[in-house]
C-alpha cells in the first residue's frame, strides 16, 4: 500500500528537513536528515543520508528506511561491533526502528509521516549518535527478533502465549534445544556468560523454558 503525502505533509518535510526531497516517481523520500535532538539534557547534532520508501508492505506498520552513505557501517566498525545488526540494521540493510508488535506505539492514532519522523526516525538516529559519541546506548534497547520478545517476557510485558504467537517454532526450538543459556557464551557474540552480559535474555529464556516444559507435560 502506497503512503500518500498531502500538500501539508510535503510542506512540513520541506520546512523541517530541507535536505530531503520527495521523489514520487520512485515512491521515496531521499536526501540528508539533519539531526538536532535533546534527550535527558544531552543535545546531539548529526547528518545521515537516507531513503524512506513511501509504501507499506503487507503486515508492516512502518515503511522501510535505508541509510545510503555507509555511515552506519563505519560507526559499527568504530565501536568495534562484530555485526551492524548491533546498531539495529536488518539483514536487508533497512533500519530496525521498532520491535515487532510495538510499532503502533509510535503513533497517537494511525500512521502519519510527521509522527514517523519524530517518534521513529529521529529517536533512532539520536540513539546511534549517542552510542557513537559515548560508547553506550542512551536507553534500553531490545534484541533483534525472537530474543527481543524473550526480553519483554522477562519483564512481564508479554505473556507466554504471546511469545509463542510471535516466535516461529524453529526459533523456539533453536533457543530451547540447541542453545544452553547457562553454559554457552552470550548470543551477542561477546565472550561472556549470558547471565552477566544480557541478563534479561537469560532470565527470559530460563522462565520460558520452565513454562514450556510445564505446557508440554500438561
Amino acid at each position: 500500500m502506497d503512503i500518500v503525502l498531502s500538500l501539508k505533509d510535503a510542506e512540513w518535510i520541506a520546512t523541517q528537513y530541507p535536505g530531503l526531497k520527495i521523489d514520487m516517481t520512485n515512491k521515496c523520500i531521499v536526501g540528508d536528515i539533519y539531526l538536532n535532538r535533546t534527550y535527558n539534557g544531552t543535545t546531539l547534532t548529526n547528518i545521515f543520508s537516507i531513503k524512506v520508501m513511501l509504501e507499506l508492505l503487507p503486515n508492516m506498520v512502518l515503511p522501510k528506511v535505508y541509510e545510503t552513505s555507509n555511515k552506519l557501517q563505519n560507526i559499527a566498525n568504530e565501536l568495534g561491533l562484530s555485526k551492524i545488526e548491533d546498531i539495529h540494521v536488518n539483514s536487508d540493510e533497512s533500519l530496525c526502528l521498532a520491535i515487532y508488535g510495538r510499532e503502533e506505539e509510535c503513533f497517537s492514532d494511525k500512521f502519519t509521516i510527521k509522527e514517523f519522523f519524530e517518534n521513529c526516525l529521529e529517536p533512532y538516529f539520536f540513539w546511534v549518535s549517542y552510542y557513537e559519541k559515548f560508547g553506550k546506548p542512551p536507553w534500553k534497547d531490545y534484541a533483534h527478533g525472537g530474543l527481543g520478545f524473550v526480553e519483554m517476557y522477562a519483564e512481564d510485558r508479554l505473556t507466554f502465549r504471546e511469545v509463542q504467537q510471535k516466535m516461529s517454532l524453529r526459533e523456539i526450538s533453536k533457543y530451547l534445544y540447541h542453545y544452553d543459556y547457562v553454559k554457552d557464551k552470550c548470543l551477542c557474540g561477546k565472550n561472556k556468560d549470558m547471565k552477566q552480559c544480557h541478563s534479561d535474555i537469560y532470565i527470559g529464556l530460563k522462565k520460558f523454558k520452565e513454562k514450556w516444559k510445564l505446557a508440554r507435560v500438561s
